[in-house]
């Protein structure tokens, strides 16, 4: 599961009586869904896609979805359907007259008229609506403590990536890096294994010396094979504060 905080997604998960899963494959999440529907992916479907630039572009269906794999918007009608009976749209077309009801980016569109528009796409002149974030206070660093840094690679241990032949060799792998001069400071050189401990967990690995990291942090990378960086993260706070100590 590509969550940060990966405690409180298994809290929410125990909690819950029954999980449905839509998915494209047999994920960490679908495994542990009662109920799986599966649903047919880009290539498989005939539809549009609007990106975050505001742009709306056509699918073409190019392959026939494996075994009962079902466009995500038919299985949707169907829950609707079977959980709250003549409560929303029955057909593609009513589908399509509610989102361009609901949704401001797509007032009005006529989605008969999407099959046109050529591979590149159109932008559409509305646009998403902006809000400005809330300002968070950031609480001062505690001594001896290191803040944790997380950024993303190309490539990692994603769904996709992870079901391709050609990108799950990308990966570059886990690289949680630290200052020299902080390693020095403990004591810890590259062989070494160190617990970095969270507020909500740890990890047992071995720090990389990178003198482009800024002293005080730990930087690590999202989603790569090796220690989970998850347990590390408490998502309730602005930032994730770590002690290192050597085993």
């Amino acid at each position: 599961m590509d969550f940060p905080d990966s405690q409180l997604v298994q809290e929410a998960l125990e909690r819950i009586e029954t999980v449905v899963a839509v998915d494209i494959f047999a994920s960490d999440s679908v495994l542990q869904a009662d109920i799986v529907l599966p649903a047919a992916t880009t290539t498989e479907i005939d539809g549009s896609f609007t990106n975050l630039e505001g742009r709306i572009s056509p699918i073409r269906k190019s392959v026939t979805p494996p075994g009962t794999a079902r466009p995500d918007w038919m299985i949707a009608l169907d829950l609707i359907q079977y959980l709250a009976p003549n409560s929303g749209p029955t057909t593609f077309k009513e589908l399509c007259e509610e989102i361009s009801i609901v949704s401001g980016i797509h007032k009005d569109l006529d989605f008969s008229k999407v099959e046109q528009i050529d591979q590149e796409g159109v932008i559409l002149s509305r646009g998403f609506n902006k809000t400005q974030p809330s300002s968070v206070k950031i609480p001062k660093q505690k001594t001896n403590s290191f803040r944790l840094v997380v950024t993303r690679s190309m490539y990692d241990k994603g769904v996709l990536s992870a079901h391709s032949a050609a990108l799950k060799g990308l990966a570059p792998g886990s690289q949680i890096k630290a200052n020299p001069e902080d390693m020095e400071k403990l004591g810890i050189t590259s062989e070494s294994t160190v617990r970095l401990i969270g507020s909500k967990g740890e990890i047992r690995t071995r720090l990389t010396p990178d003198p482009e990291t800024t002293r005080g942090t730990i930087h690590a990378l999202w989603n790569q094979e090796g220690p989970d960086i998850r347990k590390l993260i408490d998502s309730s706070l602005p930032v994730n504060d770590l002690k290192i100590e050597k085993t």
